[in-house]
This record gives C-alpha cells, structure tokens and sequence, in this order.
C-alpha cells in the first residue's frame, strides 16, 4: 500500500483531512488511471460500477473527496500531475465519478461512452497519442474552446505539468474542463464540438458515434432530442440497454 504525505502533494490551505488516497490495482504492466471519488452515496456506487471494467485493464489509483466536493477536480488532477512526475510515467488516464453530484440520464450515458472508448481494443487509439509524452491530451469530445468535454482523457507528463499550479479554488465548477486554455502549447486532440450547449453535446454523445464503435440502430431510430418531452420517457428504456456495440 502506497504512503503519500498529502501535505507534499497539496497547496498548504488545503484541509488534507478531506482527501484519500488508494491504489486499487498495483499491476504496472498496465496503464495508468487517475480515478477522482466523489464521497458520497452515488460517487461510492459510481465508483464501483466504473471499477468493475477499469481494474482489469489499468493501473488504477482512487483520489477519494468528502462530499460535499467543493474542491471539484482539483485533488484527483493535482495528484496526477504529482505521480506522473515522481513515478516518472509517460501519461495516464484521468476520470472521475461521473454524476455523483448532479445524477440524471446524461451522466449515465458519459460513462457508457466512457467504458466503450477506455477499454479494449479502443483505448489503444488513444494510447498512441500519448505514449512517446509529446505534448498532447487526447479525448472522445473536445470543445472548440479547448474544452475537454466531460473531462474524461489520456494526458502526457509532458502536457499535464505545463499548467503549473492548477487553481484548487475555483467557484466555477467547468473550470476544469476549461484548464488547457491556461496552456495554449498542450495539443488537444479530439472530436471537435462546435456546440456551446450540454443539451446540444449530449445529443452529439447519445446519436452520433465515436471512432471505434457504432451505436445500436433499434435504440437510436427510436430516440428522441433532448429538447423534447419525449425525451424523459427514453430515459428508462436507455437505461436497461446497451447504447454501444462494438463493429
């Protein structure tokens, strides 16, 4: 079990005591994967549904927050930029749990997209973007002001250190999705979305399919926009089924 001293990893104003920090899987044969834990009932749940498909493929590190959270992204992204450097790694995967503070449909529908890109033969993709730790981020969604939409990626040592000290109090909580706009060298690669909208991305994400997989056409003929009441009502059906098939 790994020892960290939080106080070398974290600015001083940081109340440590809310911050835990376990690794999960020690294998260091696979990748490396930067897991922000959300706290709480829904983020302990999120999380193990998102380890189950996580620990057999990668070298896996929770960064545990106390509910409420109001440190957002901050102690997960900090530690990964510490561990990269100390271990000397040429990248990681950085995700967290997605909808333990705003739980809905969209979220549920992030993580299914989030397991199909990150595991098996898709994640290799990714993996070539990042593994000689040039300069990149490489993710399913980019916004067309550098956000990495979601804040699901691979990011190299060389990229996540060029943002220094990232913020760690920030009221905006979309401020880290926005963080490589504080360093304009780090190639972002990804889908673009010209999009503004979460409405108008997550219909993007539910219609539309990401490079290695195409989307189950018995769901998606029968889906409607999320601008619609119809909408609600394909909530449940969603839910109970597959989105994501692989080709």
């Amino acid at each position: 079990m790994d020892n960290f001293d939080l106080s070398d990893i974290y600015e001083p104003d940081i109340d440590v005591s809310t911050i835990t920090i376990e690794h999960k899987s020690t294998d260091e044969t696979k990748p490396l994967c930067i897991f922000g834990v959300l706290k709480n009932s829904n983020g302990l749940d999120i999380e193990k549904e998102m380890l189950e498909w996580l620990l057999p493929e990668y070298n896996v590190y929770c960064v545990y927050q106390n509910a409420p959270g109001y440190l957002f992204e901050y102690p997960a992204i900090r530690f990964m930029q510490y561990i990269l450097e100390k271990e000397n790694k040429n990248f990681a995967l950085y995700l967290h749990t997605k909808g333990a503070a705003n739980s809905n449909f969209s979220q549920k529908c992030v993580r299914n997209a989030w397991k199909n890109e990150f595991t098996g033969d898709a994640k290799n993709k990714y993996i070539e973007l990042v593994k000689d730790n040039k300069c990149n981020v490489a993710c399913p969604y980019k916004g067309n002001n550098r956000a990495t939409w979601f804040n699901g990626f691979y990011v190299t040592q060389n990229a996540i250190l060029k943002l220094g000290k990232i913020i760690p109090h920030n009221n905006d909580r979309y401020y880290f999705e926005n963080m490589f706009n504080n360093a304009p060298e780090v190639n972002i690669i990804g889908l673009v979305l010209p999009t503004s909208t979460a409405f108008e991305v997550m219909n993007h994400v539910v219609r539309r399919p990401l490079t290695p997989y195409r989307y189950n056409p018995n769901i998606v003929k029968h889906l409607p926009t999320p601008h619609t009441v119809k909408y609600k009502h394909a909530q449940h059906r969603i839910y109970k089924q597959k989105i994501f098939l692989h080709e």
